[in-house]
């Protein structure tokens, strides 16, 4: 696949990236600020997109499907923005976002379609406040959101907090739509 590292930038667009023994796109290291989009990123034995920067990274407009892991994966990235993308077929979920305690970052999800996926839509683990990870919203295909709490015995009451925080959002059609928890 396609690897992005250590301060690089760039635009990736229109490109079809496909059946790779790991991640079809993987961005790592610090400072890296790739805006990738319009690409079809299929049938990649790891996940579609792993994000392991504390750059800027912006996706947006592209297909992550049938991928063995994740259709999008984040385990760090400040700022990192996921836009009017689509995932399905995926074989461990949609988007998975990977949050820590002692991480200072923002990540922006917006009109994402995310269907079909094998597992989970939209994965969250985090030690972190709901609203501290992830700001936004979720499009109207991502109503099924699971949400582990690393640390044992908050879950029912994180994933209270969530439901209590959910708001309604616009979905493709302009119809308004609440993301629940599980």
């Amino acid at each position: 696949g396609v690897v992005v590292s250590n301060s690089s930038e760039g635009n990736f667009q229109l490109n079809t990236i496909a059946q790779n023994r790991d991640s079809g796109i993987r961005i790592m290291g610090d400072g890296t600020n790739p805006q990738i989009s319009r690409n079809i990123v299929r049938a990649n034995s790891g996940s579609g997109l792993t994000v392991q920067s504390l750059g800027k990274v912006m996706a947006k407009s592209n297909t992550f499907s049938d991928n063995g892991k994740f259709g999008m994966h984040l385990t760090t990235g400040a700022g990192t923005m996921f836009e009017n993308n689509r995932l399905h077929g995926n074989r461990a979920g949609g988007l998975s976002l990977l949050l820590s305690e002692t991480e200072q970052r923002t990540v922006t999800i917006v009109r994402n379609y995310v269907y079909g996926n094998r597992s989970s839509g939209l994965l969250v683990s985090t030690t972190r406040k709901w609203s501290d990870g992830i700001v936004n919203s979720l499009g109207s295909s991502s109503r099924a959101l699971k949400r582990r709490a690393s640390t044992a015995g908050k879950k029912d009451k994180l994933a209270d907090e969530a439901k209590q925080r959910a708001a309604p959002v616009q979905g493709p059609s302009g119809s308004s739509n609440t993301s629940t928890v599980d």
